[in-house]
């Protein structure tokens, strides 16, 4: 395996079946400080599994842009859980049905790792759907609040787990990086 250079990363917006609203190749990206780009090395851990990719166009205007959660204390250790969302909706394109978008809704959060910047959600979620968002909020005002990365079981129960998008994602893109 090697890192893939900017220009090999495609972001296809609205894709369904072979269609899509708009696409775009990746002008460059950014990954968390963990990773050694200039290796073949990569380091598994969920709470380091994103990545920030800036587009060689603007797709919102064709696609359309659904927000990233703004950090002002949502997912700050200080808030009780009752104070945060606890359901959410995933969207992918799972291994099964690579060309169809697939959702999940009314998934159940569990905070109790957002001080290691990660979330736990019971949305069922296949080999396909990591990179994809986790998403809160009511129809028509849905903010991404994470990005999927694993599976792991426990006592029998499977538990999706997303990396947070956080205040160090949000100040790269205002670095516009």
């Amino acid at each position: 395996r090697r890192w893939l250079d900017p220009g090999q990363v495609h972001f296809v917006a609205g894709y369904q079946r072979g269609d899509a609203v708009a696409h775009s190749t990746a002008l460059s990206y950014r990954v968390d400080p963990v990773h050694d780009t200039t290796t073949r090395n990569h380091f598994h851990d969920p709470r380091h599994d994103w990545a920030l990719v800036r587009l060689a166009e603007r797709l919102g205007g064709k696609a359309g842009i659904i927000p990233v959660e703004e950090p002002q204390g949502l997912f700050t250790i200080l808030l009780p859980s009752s104070a945060l969302p606890s359901s959410a909706m995933a969207a992918g394109y799972p291994g099964l049905r690579p060309h169809v978008l697939s959702k999940a809704a009314n998934c159940r959060i569990d905070w109790r790792f957002r001080d290691h910047g990660m979330i736990e959600h019971d949305c069922p979620l296949m080999q396909g759907d990591s990179g994809s968002p986790v998403l809160a909020g009511e129809a028509g005002a849905y903010r991404v609040i994470a990005v999927n990365s694993s599976v792991r079981t426990q006592d029998g129960r499977v538990m999706s787990q997303a990396t947070l998008v956080d205040t160090s994602l949000l100040a790269i893109k205002a670095g516009g990086e």
